[in-house]
C-alpha cells in the first residue's frame, strides 16, 4: 500500500480513470466486528483500467483463539496463525494513512472497514465502494444472490480458493470494474450517486417503520418481519428487543435462536405487530 500517491480529490469532477483504488479484504474470528479479531489481510492496489500496481497478503496473529467455525469458512487455523509477526494495529494506521490516497473498495466492504477501526460516518475523507450494494443496484434480479461467489459466477470470473483474503480480493477487482461497466458511470461522483439510490429507496420503504420500531423497542413488543435473506429467499420471523442504531442498520433478537443478528434495512420487505 503505497500511503505517499496523489490525494484523489483536488476539487472539480473526479474521473475514475483518474482514481487510485484499494480493493481489501479480510478473514476474522467472526462476525462481531467489536469482539472478533483479523486472521488474514490482503489488499490490490489498481487503476480504473485494470492495471495492477501491487498486491500484499498477510496472515495475522489474533489475540483469541480461532474458533472451528471460523476456520471451516476460510480455512485459516491456530497453527498457521501461531507464528505471525505482523500486527492488525500496523495495518490500521497503514489504512488511516492511505485513506487520502485512495478509494476503497470491497465486497461487504462496511464490515472490513468496521474491522479496521474506519468509520466513514465519522470521517468524510473516507471515499469507499462497496460492491455488494453496487451489484444490488446494478444487477438487481439478474442475479439469484449478490455473493461474491454468484456474482463472479456470473461474470465467468475465475475464484479459486473462496474465503482467502487475497483470492477475494483479486476476483473482487474484477467484478468491480464489471460493475462499473454495467453502470456507465465515468465519474467517481456519478458511481457514488449510483449506489446512494438504493439507500434512498430503502429510505422511503422503510421510513414509515421507525416510529414502530421506536414504540417496540420501549416497550419490549414483538414484530413480525418478513425478510429476504442472502440467498434472496423471502422468510418470516418473529424479533424483539430492537435497538435502534442509525439510519440504515438495527439490531434485532430472533426469538428463535435468542441470538443478536445485525440486519440492513435493505433485506426488510415488511415489518408488523405481532399478534
Amino acid at each position: 500500500m503505497n500511503s505517499k500517491h496523489y490525494y484523489k480529490g483536488s476539487g472539480g469532477v473526479m474521473n475514475l480513470k483518474d482514481q487510485l483504488f484499494l480493493c481489501f479484504d479480510t478473514e476474522t474470528t467472526g462476525t462481531d466486528f467489536e469482539k472478533d479479531k483479523v486472521v488474514e489481510f490482503a489488499a490490490i492496489e489498481f487503476e480504473a483500467n485494470g492495471n495492477i500496481l501491487s498486491e500484499f497478503s498477510k496472515l495475522i496473529k489474533p489475540k483469541i483463539p480461532i474458533p472451528y467455525e471460523a476456520t471451516k469458512v476460510h480455512g485459516i487455523t491456530n497453527g498457521m496463525v501461531k507464528n505471525a509477526s505482523f500486527e492488525t494495529d500496523d495495518l490500521k494506521e497503514k489504512l488511516k494513512e492511505s485513506q487520502y490516497c485512495y478509494v476503497f473498495v470491497g465486497h461487504n466492504l462496511e464490515f472490513d472497514l468496521a474491522m479496521m477501526d474506519l468509520n466513514p460516518e465519522n470521517n468524510l475523507d473516507i471515499q469507499y465502494i462497496c460492491t455488494l450494494d453496487l451489484a444490488r443496484r446494478a444487477l438487481a434480479d439478474k442475479v439469484k444472490n449478490h455473493k461474491l461467489e454468484t456474482i463472479t459466477e456470473y461474470y465467468k470470473i475465475p475464484l479459486d480458493g473462496a474465503h482467502r483474503a487475497l483470492n477475494d480480493v483479486r476476483a473482487n477487482v474484477q467484478v468491480f470494474l464489471k460493475l462499473v461497466e454495467e453502470t456507465g458511470c465515468e465519474t467517481l461522483e456519478e458511481l457514488l450517486e449510483f449506489k446512494s439510490l438504493e439507500y434512498m429507496e430503502m429510505e422511503a420503504r422503510l421510513n414509515g417503520y421507525k416510529d414502530m420500531i421506536k414504540k417496540a423497542a420501549e416497550n419490549n413488543k414483538k414484530l413480525t418481519m418478513t425478510y429476504k435473506n442472502g440467498r434472496g429467499e423471502i422468510k418470516t420471523k418473529a424479533v424483539h428487543k430492537f435497538k435502534p442504531e442509525n439510519d440504515h442498520i438495527f439490531k434485532a433478537q430472533y426469538t428463535t435462536w435468542d441470538k443478536e443478528i445485525n440486519f440492513s434495512y435493505y433485506g426488510i420487505q415488511d415489518l408488523q405487530e405481532a399478534l
